[in-house]
């Protein structure tokens, strides 16, 4: 059964990509909140689908209207999403008054006789355009006739041919049915658009978000190589982890919306305290995974109770070699270049528990128990009632003892995975669990050949 436990160690990696994908994430809506890089995302690509390429900026148009600008927390900071309902109104605003009169006329006041006479004054007026019959649809279509040729009104154009072809009556419809219609498609337009930019914006982050997991992965020490390795290696600890996952999956709404409040950050804090923050929830998920088993981080604290091992026993300590550089290891395997050099043979270290007296400050006397070591460096002499276990986890990081270039080879996938974001590793990992729990399909007792004769 090759595949459980190759699903397992999956498993395990993708839950590690899914907790910490949710603190890169974390990290780099703290970044980009502070340089507002979704609002000026979303400002670059509105210029790009509604610049005219003449005389007017439409997009830069859309952002100064009031129901757009109100919107935005600065007068430097554009909003980071303009609802499709504000957008049409804008834009049909925009497009009216281009048929509206905008003049400076004399201010009058009434005279004597009843007649006005002007003030030396001047006022500001706007008047809409006359049509018949006055509709809202009459009034948009003068204005769409004084707009300069471009995308941006053929744009317009298209929208409303389709909206006089998809009302109830045919292009006979009335004109509040025509501009009802023409309102529904472009809001439907507007809601594509953001789809569609929505996707750009994840791929124009993706570098960012792999420069971040790549920090994350050496500052936290998430080597997948060695992760996936420890894991094949120790089936216990695997299926402790994968069963965690398990808890995990079934917990998916709850996972998401702690993912959700993980990315957020308060924009009233100060920087220093939401630096604080991702810093407090990376260190706290590292040391909530190494307690699961995962062998991450620089350092690793002892998980064995020290009171349930024996009073003696004996813990072997393999033959370490020097690291090789990657043309020497490709070497080795191919058998073309020579063993690689002992950095030590292998040795035993005996354990004994012993009582140590401790007298503090002239006080009565206690005992503390305390382990002495003894390094063997042959094999010790079999006897009844030997015990050979191995020690509690080391202080240091486990994954120092592989070459330097595997383990930075571990540290750039990491960095790679984590840049696909929790959504899409909570999915994968839903599958994974899945296929652990339902297995593999048992061959049936009867050939098919047999069925089918039957």
């Amino acid at each position: 059964m090759m595949q459980l436990p190759l699903i397992e160690v999956a498993i395990s990696l993708a839950l590690l990509y899914l907790f910490f994908s949710q603190v890169v994430l974390s990290g780099f809506e703290l970044i980009a909140s502070r340089i507002n890089l979704r609002g000026r995302f979303l400002r670059h690509q509105l210029n790009k689908a509604l610049n005219s390429g003449n005389d007017k900026n439409w997009a830069e148009l859309v952002y100064r209207h009031p129901s757009v600008d109100m919107l935005a927390q600065t007068a430097r900071r554009s909003p980071t999403y303009v609802p499709s309902s504000v957008f049409v109104k804008a834009i049909v605003d925009l497009v009216i008054d281009e048929a509206r009169t905008h003049e400076f006329v004399p201010k009058e006041q009434p005279g004597p006789g009843g007649t006005a006479q002007p003030t030396g004054e001047y006022e500001y007026r706007v008047t809409d355009p006359v049509v018949t019959p006055d509709t809202a649809l009459r009034k948009f279509e003068a204005g769409l006739a004084n707009v300069s040729p471009g995308d941006f009104k053929f744009l317009l154009q298209s929208l409303l041919l389709n909206a006089r072809g998809c009302t109830p009556v045919g292009s006979s419809g009335t004109d509040e049915q025509v501009f009802a219609e023409f309102l529904r498609g472009l809001a439907v337009w507007y809601d594509n658009y953001m789809e569609r930019v929505t996707g750009w914006y994840k791929r124009e982050i993706r570098p960012y978000l792999f420069l971040l997991g790549l920090v994350l992965a050496v500052t936290c020490n998430l080597d997948s190589i060695y992760v996936a390795r420890y894991f094949w290696h120790h089936a216990e600890e695997r299926r402790q982890v994968a069963d965690y996952a398990a808890q995990v999956v079934a917990k998916g709404l709850k996972i998401s919306a702690d993912s959700a409040a993980l990315a957020k950050t308060d924009p009233k804090a100060r920087i220093g305290q939401q630096v604080q923050t991702f810093i407090h929830r990376a260190d706290s998920l590292t040391l909530g995974l190494q307690a699961r088993g995962y062998p991450i981080g620089w350092s690793i604290a002892a998980r064995t109770d020290s009171t349930k091992l024996p009073d003696t026993f004996y813990d072997y300590h393999p033959t370490a070699y020097i690291p090789l550089g990657f043309w020497s290891w490709l070497g080795q395997e191919l058998g073309l270049t020579d063993p690689p050099r002992t950095l030590h043979p292998s040795y035993w270290v005996k354990y004994q528990r012993q009582n140590q007296t401790v007298r503090p400050g002239g006080a009565v006397p206690t005992f503390r128990q305390v382990w002495q070591r003894d390094t063997l460096r042959q094999q010790p002499e079999l006897v009844p009632g030997m015990v050979f276990r191995t020690t509690p986890p080391a202080t240091t990081a486990p994954n120092l003892q592989q070459p330097a270039w595997l383990i930075g080879l571990g540290w750039l996938l990491t960095a790679a995975a984590l840049s696909f974001g929790a959504p899409f590793w909570f999915e994968l990992l839903n599958r994974l669990v899945n296929m652990r729990n339902q297995g593999l399909r048992p061959p049936t007792a009867t050939p098919a050949a047999a069925k089918e004769s039957t």
